[in-house]
């Protein structure tokens, strides 16, 4: 009886660490999803299309690297950028397209840019100096689609 009363109390303690094992990885799930960015308006197939996924200002304001990027070939149709297992929370998207491939969004002489770009939640044609806070919009899905157009 002693002895299979340590089995009973083996079998309890191996359940309990295989299903304390097994929560935190469901629950990990919940709280990351997936992030489709479709980027159009390019108006020609040269150069790139670079996509910035940003979580706070400093990252906005490039005084800190993004939190993710993409890269993909610039097609006048567009393009599209993923990003799984991402965590819920705040971001704003900054995308342009690379017509020259030097990984810059060019500018001309008086700091307007020359090449075509875009910012989540901001219409450029009103707002010229968009903050973080302007910009960003809340990720909370397992499976969400952001639809931005060049300017």
């Amino acid at each position: 009886m002693h002895i299979s009363m340590k089995l009973l109390d083996i079998f309890f303690a191996i359940t309990l660490s295989v299903t304390t094992a097994v929560l935190p990885v469901s629950a990990a799930e919940t709280m990351a999803g997936l992030l489709n960015v479709h980027i159009h308006g390019a108006i020609e197939n040269s150069g790139s299309i670079e996509v910035k996924l940003l979580s706070n200002q400093q990252q906005y304001d490039e005084q800190s690297p993004p939190y993710r990027e993409c890269s993909q070939p610039a097609d006048t149709q567009g393009a599209q950028c993923v990003f799984s297992d991402l965590p819920y929370g705040d971001y704003a998207i900054f995308a342009y397209h690379d017509k020259n491939s030097d990984r810059d969004l060019n500018v001309n002489y008086f700091g307007i840019p020359i090449e075509r770009l875009a910012i989540s939640n901001v219409n450029l044609e009103t707002n010229e100096d968009p903050t973080f806070d302007d910009s960003k919009f809340s990720f909370n899905s397992q499976h969400a689609q952001v639809f931005l157009n060049l300017q």
